[in-house]
């Protein structure tokens, strides 16, 4: 050990993480992680035995193109690709991306929900009903059912605890709903309505076969349906399992296998019943459209047919083709054209009108109707399949909904778009007209040697040729739609029917025992962890090296014995040979015959100053040597007590009164015939100042020439500056740090007095080491004799510990 400590530059130290100490904690905590994986092991054996299994059950549908199967005329087919040039203007397709939002619609689950009654569930008798929710797992198929007669407008969520009556004839029920409160029911009669608050009328049923094997105390909840559809939605997963193919693969997570199958099996159905029931909607608007204008129609050809017969009655005529047949022969061609373009112009101003009438209603348009014409169609079918969507979205979403307002924008921009395009197409029509009237008339003109009967006749026949090719038009497209309807089906198909699989994916034996492992381990040595970095405490002598590059002089072990005094000449004990080797040590720090005075200093109160000077004082005092304790702790004396001397005159005395002498102060003790003191005497009311006296001086020059040693007891310097004041008196410094009370922090206080040169030469002594807990290494001294009392400014809680403690206590001294 150095001996010349004025001269050493020693290095501020920086708190680092010590792995190599930790990973030696964790292995003195075997017993911990012991525990830890015992708890674990059973958790993780009672959450495999007792936790619901969830099973998977896969599907997979392909969603195939909508245009085969639209329910309109062949020629949607082709107009699809004339559709695709135009694709910033009709932007709508139906694709996997599509079909995947549908599916996850709320009023898709809905409709599961209500279908299959999934938010009634029904609970075995469980064996162990304190822990589970309702003491048993959930049935598909129960003895008894619940009817919904009629539910209030919020359903609260209800638990139902049912009993078979022992006549069988009802059941016992009681119930409890977290919001309704509870209710309790004598024996309810099955198929009787009763009142359930929170719930609304049921009825209780018998549900054979299962009814025979009811026994035991079943349990039953209904749930709120719009908490079960979000339940539902997170146990459903969709996904696209080729970025290049139009198949989709649809997963549900679920407690029972087969019942899981069934709820994914109905929801597959009631898609495909769906995408059906448009395209069937777009027919029956069609076959709708054009009874209403066979209506309009047929009385028109009866009117023109009539009008033929009372021409002919009135007129006499038996046969007027004959008569007619040059004018038809030459006339025939234009008249054909002519008639062609006038039912075009029929049609188009029916669905012009069509149009105009429907801005609000939206209703989707015929699309069989100038079916000849490929762009309009392209519009129509563009039209209908928003209009579609459209309600569809509704049925989830409102009307202020962007995406809505998106669509209703997208739909009558379409429907002005097809208006503008029947008006130029009637313009076109109307000159074609005009164009063939003309030529008719220059015809006409040549025949005027018609009689007129000929050229009425040919008038009305004309008519009745414009209302006959119309009318067998319109039966010909209402059959030819009705066989498209017969014809439909959905655009989408199963092709991997629902299934579950063999073994539960959850839990996963193998994974909790993993996790329940990794949880044993990194659980309490995280614990750990956390405890140490966030320690503010000095709790080894490894924390002082670290944080400290002073030397450490001296270590003291704890004990639980209240004696004071530990040396003695005959005590073998762990304390008194530690203050042995503390008396020792001396000699490498003050190797000088002059150096005989030390000051004994702390951070804060409790850390032991007063115990550490009275026993280095016996240490020194029974080798012989003239020892002397000075009590200069004026504001808080405590050595004095420990000794069992009277404080009523001592150093306050001397330096106040000039008729006080030194020898008048000194006091022997009974420890040992070497060994003094000098009580405090008063507390004087202003400490420092009484130490800066002119005859502080004196009194130290003359103690040094009458003592070996002179051991003097100072108040905490981390709080008042007293032992700086000392300083100029002593050779050597002992800074007291106290194992689990001495803040990290306080190892900064001894290094800058050393460094800023306050005080010549400082030694840390580390007090209180609890040598059982692993405190580092010491002397090998490890009888667990200490101390553990008071020291002036605070006092230990002599308790009594807890059985706990004590228990692993015991475990501690066993390790």
């Amino acid at each position: 050990m150095d001996t010349n400590l004025e001269s050493e530059n020693f290095e501020e130290k920086v708190e680092v993480f010590d792995f190599k100490q930790f990973t030696g904690k964790l292995k003195k905590l075997w017993w911990v992680f012991a525990i830890s994986i015992m708890v674990s092991a059973i958790a993780a054996v009672l959450f495999i035995v007792f936790a619901p299994p969830s099973y998977s059950i896969n599907a997979s549908i392909l969603v195939e193109d909508d245009s085969g199967n639209s329910g309109a005329s062949s020629a949607a087919s082709s107009i699809s690709s004339t559709l695709s040039s135009l694709g910033s203007i009709f932007d709508i397709k139906s694709n996997v991306d599509n079909e995947v939002q549908v599916l996850k619609t709320d009023y898709l689950l809905l409709r599961t929900i209500n279908e299959m009654k999934l938010n009634i569930r029904y609970y075995s008798p469980g064996i162990i009903s304190s822990i589970s929710t309702f003491g048993g797992s959930e049935m598909y198929h129960s003895p008894f059912i619940i009817q919904q007669v009629k539910l209030v407008d919020t359903v609260l969520d209800t638990k139902f605890y049912v009993t078979l009556s022992n006549d069988k004839s009802g059941v016992i029920l009681s119930t409890y709903s977290s919001k309704g409160g509870s209710f309790n029911f004598k024996t309810v009669p099955f198929d009787k309505q009763i009142f359930v608050p929170g719930v609304g009328l049921i009825k209780f049923e018998r549900n054979y076969p299962y009814f025979e094997n009811m026994a035991g105390d079943y349990s039953a909840t209904i749930e709120n349906v719009s908490e079960l559809i979000d339940d539902l939605a997170s146990n459903i997963s969709l996904v696209i399992p080729d970025a290049n193919a139009t198949s989709l693969d649809i997963s549900l997570n679920y407690t029972i296998p087969k019942k899981g199958e069934d709820i994914l099996n109905k929801m597959i159905e009631i898609y495909l019943k769906d995408k059906k029931s448009n395209s069937d909607r777009v027919a029956d608007s069609t076959i709708a459209f054009i009874d209403r204008q066979l209506v309009s129609v047929g009385p028109q050809l009866s009117n023109a047919e009539g009008s033929i017969q009372t021409f002919k009655q009135e007129n006499k005529l038996a046969d007027i083709n004959e008569q007619g047949k040059l004018l038809v022969d030459n006339s025939q061609d234009y008249t054909t054209q002519l008639l062609k373009v006038e039912n075009q112009l029929n049609v188009l101003e029916e669905i012009y009108t069509y149009l105009n009438n429907d801005v609000d209603n939206k209703h989707v348009v015929p699309t069989t109707i100038l079916s000849d014409d490929p762009i309009y169609g392209g519009m129509v079918n563009t039209y209908n399949n928003y209009l579609l969507e459209r309600e569809r979205q509704l049925l989830t979403s409102t009307e202020t909904n962007p995406y809505i307002k998106n669509l209703d924008s997208r739909i009558e921009t379409l429907r002005k778009n097809m208006i503008q395009y029947l008006k130029n197409n009637k313009k076109t029509l109307l000159t074609t007209e005009r164009d063939l009237k003309n030529t008719q008339n220059t015809i006409t003109g040549q025949i005027k040697q018609v009689p007129k009967q000929e050229r009425t006749y040919l008038d009305l026949n004309r008519q009745k040729e414009i209302a006959s090719q119309l009318y067998l038009y319109l039966l010909q497209k209402k059959e030819e739609t009705a066989i498209s309807k017969t014809s439909n089906i959905a655009d989408s198909r199963v092709i991997d029917p629902p299934k579950a699989d063999f073994l539960p994916y959850f839990p996963k034996k193998s994974l909790v025992i993993v996790v329940a492992f990794l949880c044993a381990i990194v659980i309490p040595a995280t614990s750990i962890y956390f405890k140490e970095i966030l320690n503010k405490k000095v709790m080894s002598r490894n924390d002082v090296t670290r944080l400290s590059s002073l030397p450490i002089i001296g270590e003291i072990s704890h004990g639980e014995s209240m004696n004071n005094i530990s040396i003695t000449s005959n005590n073998r004990s762990a304390i008194a040979e530690q203050f042995r080797a503390l008396r020792t040590n001396l000699s490498f720090f003050l190797s000088k015959e002059s150096e005989k005075t030390i000051i004994v200093t702390s951070s804060i109160a409790g850390e032991g100053k007063s115990f550490t000077a009275v026993n280095l004082g016996a240490a020194l005092a029974i080798t012989d040597k003239k020892v002397l304790l000075m009590e200069l702790d004026l504001r808080k004396p405590n050595l004095s007590s420990k000794l069992g001397i009277a404080n009523d005159f001592g150093f306050t005395n001397y330096i106040i009164s000039k008729d006080v002498k030194i020898s008048d102060i000194i006091l022997p003790t009974s420890i040992n015939e070497n060994l003094f003191i000098i009580t405090s005497g008063p507390v004087p009311p202003n400490p420092a100042e009484t130490l800066l006296n002119g005859k502080m001086k004196i009194l130290m020059d003359e103690l040094k020439k009458q003592f070996d040693y002179i051991i003097i007891d100072t108040p905490p310097i981390g709080i008042v500056s007293d032992a700086q004041l000392l300083n100029e008196y002593a050779d050597l410094a002992l800074y007291l740090v106290r194992q689990k009370y001495t803040l990290k922090g306080h190892l900064k206080i001894p290094f800058d007095l050393h460094k800023t040169g306050k005080m010549k030469q400082i030694a840390i002594v580390v007090n209180d080491i609890l040598t059982t807990q692993g405190y580092g290494y010491g002397y090998g001294y490890g009888y667990g004799y200490g101390y553990g009392y008071g020291y002036g400014y605070y006092s230990d809680d002599n308790k009594p510990k807890s059985f706990v403690a004590k228990l692993f206590k015991r475990k501690s001294k066993k390790a």
